[in-house]
């Protein structure tokens, strides 16, 4: 329960919405697409169809997306960070003292794969 408090929740979740603009991105096309198939209905007289079309295909299309990123990520990478404090001094010189911050992201193992 701990490692809950370690994970990386904001690439998770900046995976998500980057996922859900990503799909979304292909809407821009369907106006356009929509028009040439039913020029009588959805056409630059009626722009509100023509964008209604758009914003709908961008919701789905976005939300597909998002799904296909959770399925390969349902959970955020664990998130390890370690730091290491140095204190140096000798004979004639000044007190030195460092501090080391590394941060590592451990992998997800894949599903499918059994412990080892």
């Amino acid at each position: 329960m701990k490692d809950t408090l370690n994970l990386d929740w904001s690439l998770w979740f900046y995976g998500l919405f980057a996922g859900f603009i990503g799909g979304g991105a292909a809407a821009i096309v369907s106006g356009p697409v929509a028009a040439l198939i039913a020029p009588k209905e959805i056409n630059m007289d009626h722009p509100s169809k023509l964008f209604a079309v758009m914003l709908i295909n961008f919701a789905f299309s976005g939300v597909v997306s998002t799904f296909m990123y959770l399925a390969k990520h349902p959970l955020p990478d664990i998130q390890t960070v370690t730091t290491t404090t140095t204190a140096t001094s000798g004979p004639g010189t000044t007190p030195t003292l460092t501090t080391k911050v590394e941060e590592t992201h451990v992998e997800q193992r894949p599903t499918d794969a059994s412990p080892k």
